[in-house]
């Protein structure tokens, strides 16, 4: 039952101090364990003689917490440094570099109640393994997938990462790499195994490596030259060891790195990561709530509630409770769906204007195609929408399994969300919907959406005014139109403006022309998200206008295919000089579907 102030003197427990009883001047200790929680308190003179001033400006800070009552180690993921402003202008809000590390996977979480005592900072190390970057590990969702190739799992089969990808792919390679450890055989996954500090080292030698042609900066001229899955043997030093997070940040550093050939392999036995000691720590949804963020604005809670006769997996009489949280004042809304598409789904929609939640029939994209299911299908229980600082929050629970609905089921589902631009039922905007993946079953644990998009908030440029619709074209209407063809995921999905993902540098509707067909063609975020012809660059902006959406992917990329440069492009097949590489602009020809 003590509050007292420690000098740290180093990470081992007899560095970490009593200060002398002269220093100890806090006033209002207190700490206490309540209803499960650690509470303390304490009053701290903020200049003091001889110690580190708390200013009332910014201050650097550190917390931690342990893994029991009793002073000792403090886990990898339980302690950040994080700054506070504590000027009278600064009112209330989140420090500026508090760190909060996404909930990590199985394959990503240490084993806390055995810390390794086996690596250390200054620790010579040998690993081989496959090399990849950070970007394909940690943000193309969760667990992370090839951005070249969304239906593979980057930490289940790094052997089919491309070489162009990896080594070319300005937001691939600029994240940074690391070398992977062995595939944990009960996750099917490769482990984080250590972040390498010099992305160059690893670029000369990789692209050395690589077969040219299949990656526009390697120069590997044999047939045995690869093109997919770059393995190495690294040596370096532990510069740092890692938080253990679900990041870049979660493994160790290497420092003095030595990037060598596969084959050389290490003179004694291989390094561990300890992030290969993981264990799966996963969360039971039939149990407690849990969380599903759809967008940076918009957050799913859930639970699936499971009767006394039935187990998870059955789930005979389930119903699943749903709580939406909004950052905004609007109606908001999740369906169930067969096929990802909105037309022919189910959803309940909430209304805080007219304090409703109800379920809808979703017959088509027009105001007067969604409308209430009968009133004998209206069996939500326990709903509620509110709007409470700002948040709109609507609630309800709702039987998984109702006759002539589509089922919800304990294993994979397909959902949408979506939210409005204003509490009257309407258009719900470009960005503020999209389908995703929701598995309910008693393994599958607390994990975000397998392809929940995050959309950028959209420019001044590519949101179109709701409150004035064109009165001059309607649907039906016949469209010719020749500009550049570029794809949704480049233009919304890449940043606020958006920028080409084969090269940061570039603003999408600035330089269309510089937007590579290897990334419209070959990457596939960039084609599976669409494509649209855009209009004419608008003089005040300096950028290109939205154009028209094309419904139909595959007639795109059968053309611009046949004309992009072979050998750039590894989908391309046009032989000639003149074949481009860069800027596809096509006329298009079609009818107006929806406006």
């Amino acid at each position: 039952n003590k509050v007292e102030k420690y000098n740290l003197g180093g990470k081992s427990d007899d560095a970490v101090l009593p200060m002398s009883e002269s220093n100890q001047t806090l006033s209002d200790t207190s700490i206490e364990v309540k209803d499960g929680q650690t509470i303390m308190k304490f009053t701290k003179i903020m200049k003091e003689a001889g110690e580190i001033e708390i200013t009332p400006g910014d201050n650097t800070f550190l917390w931690a917490y342990g893994l029991s009552d009793v002073l000792g180690y403090h886990g990898f993921t339980s302690k950040s440094p994080f700054e506070l402003n504590l000027s009278s202008e600064a009112g209330e809000e989140p420090s500026k570099e508090a760190a909060v590390p996404a909930a990590p996977t199985s394959a990503s979480v240490p084993d806390e109640s055995a810390p390794s005592d086996e690596l250390m900072v200054g620790d010579e190390v040998c690993i081989t393994g496959y090399v990849m970057d950070n970007y394909c590990i940690y943000s193309t969702g969760d667990p992370g997938v090839l951005l070249d190739d969304q239906s593979v799992t980057t930490l289940e089969n790094p052997e089919l990462h491309s070489f162009y990808c990896l080594l070319d792919v300005g937001v691939c390679y600029k994240s940074g790499f690391q070398v992977l450890g062995e595939k944990n055989p009960d996750t099917g996954l490769h482990c984080p195994g250590f972040e390498l500090d010099d992305t160059d080292a690893v670029l000369k030698v990789a692209r050395a490596l690589g077969k040219k042609g299949k990656c526009t900066t390697c120069t590997g001229e044999e047939d045995v030259n690869p093109e997919f899955g770059y393995r190495a043997t690294i040596k370096g030093k532990v510069k740092a060891l890692g938080d253990g997070s679900n990041s870049a940040a979660g493994p160790p550093t290497l420092t003095d790195i030595q990037v060598l050939d596969e084959s050389v392999g290490c003179d004694g036995a291989p390094t561990i990561p300890p992030l290969c000691k993981a264990e799966a720590a996963t969360k039971d949804c039939s149990k407690e709530m849990c969380d599903n963020q759809l967008s940076p604005d918009y957050l799913l809670r859930y639970q699936v509630n499971v009767p006394d006769d039935t187990t998870a997996d059955v789930c005979d009489g389930c119903t699943i409770s749903m709580e939406l949280i909004y950052d905004g004042e609007a109606w908001v809304s999740v369906a169930f769906s067969t096929d990802g598409q909105m037309i022919g789904s189910e959803a309940v929609i909430g209304l805080p204007g007219d304090n409703k939640v109800e379920k809808y029939n979703l017959g088509g994209k027009s105001d007067d195609a969604v409308l209430p299911m009968s009133e004998s299908n209206q069996t939500l229980s326990d709903t509620s929408i509110e709007v409470k600082d700002g948040q709109t929050i609507m609630k309800f629970t709702k039987i998984m399994k109702e006759a002539g609905e589509i089922e919800i089921t304990p294993g994979d589902n397909t959902f949408l969300w979506a939210y409005g631009l204003s509490d009257v039922l309407g258009y719900h905007g470009f960005t503020s919907k999209s389908p995703f993946e929701l598995n309910l079953s008693s393994e599958a644990g607390e994990e975000p959406s397998k392809e929940a998009a995050v959309p950028a908030a959209p420019t001044s440029a590519s949101v179109p005014d709701e409150s004035a619709p064109s009165d001059e074209l309607m649907v039906g209407d016949e469209v010719c139109i020749t500009g550049y063809v570029m794809d949704n995921y480049c233009i919304y999905s890449t940043g606020d403006p958006g920028v080409l993902l084969d090269d940061q540098s570039v603003t999408t509707l600035e330089n269309p022309e510089l937007h590579s067909f290897y990334c419209l063609l070959d990457v596939g975020v960039c084609y599976k998200s669409g494509f649209q012809v855009l209009g004419e660059k608008n003089p005040d902006t300096g950028l290109h206008c939205p154009g028209f959406e094309l419904d139909d992917t595959d007639a795109v990329l059968k053309v611009a295919r046949a004309l992009g440069k072979k050998g750039k492009c590894t989908t391309c097949t046009g032989e000639e000089d003149v074949n481009p590489e860069f800027g596809y602009r096509a006329t298009i020809k079609g009818k107006v579907k929806a406006l």
